[in-house]
């Protein structure tokens, strides 16, 4: 579309990030303000478990988007940016962590109380 209009490359980038924080910039501080709200009023949400279903296709999308990300490089031959490969590995981290902790939770709650 920039092409069209004769903006250059560098402009093309700065106009599609300005688009890019003015649409979920506003988006991300309403969530942050509810969530806020929510946690004053004592309505703090219950953190996501994830299942070892969805812990095993998380991994499978995180090797697919590597895969594809160097199919991009080997045919157009020059460096792309791995965002999309990268926020699935913390994604995977994130959710790999939280599916531990709540397994010792578990296993915790299972032990008879002490004397």
């Amino acid at each position: 579309m920039t092409d069209i209009l004769g903006v250059t490359s560098v402009w093309s980038t700065v106009i599609s990030v300005a688009l890019f924080l003015a649409i979920f910039m506003p988006l991300g501080l309403a969530a942050v303000k509810e969530l806020n709200d929510h946690r004053k009023r004592g309505l703090e949400p219950l953190p996501r478990i994830p299942t070892r279903r969805s812990l095993i296709a998380l991994g499978v999308f995180t090797v697919l988007f590597w895969a594809f990300f160097l199919w991009i490089i080997h045919w157009r031959g020059d460096v792309v940016l791995p965002l999309l490969p990268i926020l699935c590995i913390i994604a995977l981290g994130v959710d790999i962590r939280r599916y531990s902790l709540a397994g010792r939770q578990r296993a915790d709650d299972a032990l008879p109380p002490a004397d």
